[in-house]
């Protein structure tokens, strides 16, 4: 978990007392995924947004959340996994995580069209991790979209990622 330093909290105390924009805080999900969590500050004229506690139960709340996805991925029960998943759909800041993590749990069931549908969505939204790409060339391959599948390969062996399987495939 990432302490927050005396500074930190210097600087959160400042742009909550000037209502900015957004709250800005590293959420790590498991040892695996560490993304920006963007959180609206209202900025009503002569209206205060939530307080910092506020702010910090609702961002320790949705923390939660993805620890239960995390969970739920972990332990096999992908089903349970894509259903969390759908809530976090139809907030802009996670609209690529939830796809990707979508698109891991149909790849697992080997439901490939569902799976390549997600990483597609989680690509135009431009939430690309490392390994998205040999995912989604994986269940491309499977469905038999083979100049997709190649285009996939190619992006995962650009990236780094599994470079000889990536070549492999190609």
């Amino acid at each position: 978990k990432k302490h927050i330093t005396k500074e930190e909290k210097k600087q959160i105390k400042k742009f909550a007392s000037k209502r900015t924009e957004f709250w800005e805080e590293y959420i790590e999900i498991g040892k695996e995924s560490l993304y920006k969590e963007k959180t609206p500050v209202m900025a009503i004229k002569g209206k205060k947004g939530p307080s910092p506690k506020t702010i910090r139960k609702q961002q320790a709340a949705r923390k939660k959340k993805w620890k239960d996805v995390y969970r739920l991925y972990k332990s096999g029960d992908y089903q349970s996994a894509i259903s969390a998943l759908e809530e976090f759909k139809n907030y802009q800041q996670y609209k690529g995580l939830a796809h990707y993590w979508a698109g891991l749990c149909y790849a697992k069931t080997l439901k490939h069209i569902s799976a390549a549908k997600e990483f597609g969505a989680a690509d135009k939204v431009n939430y690309a991790p490392k390994d998205m790409y040999f995912e989604y060339g994986k269940s491309l391959l499977a469905i038999n979209q083979l100049k997709e599948s190649i285009k996939s390969f190619n992006k995962s062996y650009n990236r780094g990622y599994k470079k000889g399987l990536s070549l492999f495939y190609v």
